[in-house]
């Protein structure tokens, strides 16, 4: 039986939910949504290499495309460069017909905003890269975002 005592919340029920909302209000500096992100674009970009497969304007297109060992030295301008050159990709392919290319499009974004690293000395800019197929270019834009998803 109820011994008739209302159950009440803990003293520090106030105290336990700040931290947890602080938690969650933190996670984006933390890198918690990173590994998210990049799991996630990876699969995303599986996506696109499956469906570019059939195009054959695909093989005419070509990008400036760093690769995993310019993601170490320069985080920051490297992810700049695939950014811009997802944009050309996707405008070349007309892929913006396809609702294929919003999401990778918005997440690397993300990861193009973080600033958790910083570039060394001397990065090149973006048309020093070498130019590689749409293929190709969208094979090391997976590498680097496995890359992030394990090294962080």
């Amino acid at each position: 039986m109820l011994s008739g005592h209302r159950a009440s919340l803990p003293t520090n029920y106030p105290l336990s939910f700040l931290c947890l909302y602080c938690l969650f209000a933190m996670a984006p500096w933390l890198g918690l949504k990173t590994v998210n992100c990049t799991r996630e674009g990876i699969e995303e970009v599986d996506k696109i290499r499956s469906y570019i497969t059939g195009l054959k304007d695909a093989a005419d297109c070509k990008l400036y495309t760093p690769r995993v060992h310019d993601y170490e030295n320069c985080p920051i301008t490297t992810l700049s460069c695939f950014v811009k050159e997802f944009k050309v990709l996707v405008f070349d392919l007309e892929l913006h017909k396809t609702n294929l290319t919003k999401p990778l499009d918005r997440r690397l974004n993300i990861l193009n905003q973080k600033q958790w690293q910083k570039d060394r000395e001397g990065c090149p800019q973006c048309e020093v890269y070498e130019e590689k197929t749409a293929e190709a270019f969208l094979k090391d834009l997976q590498s680097i975002l496995q890359y992030i998803h394990y090294n962080g």
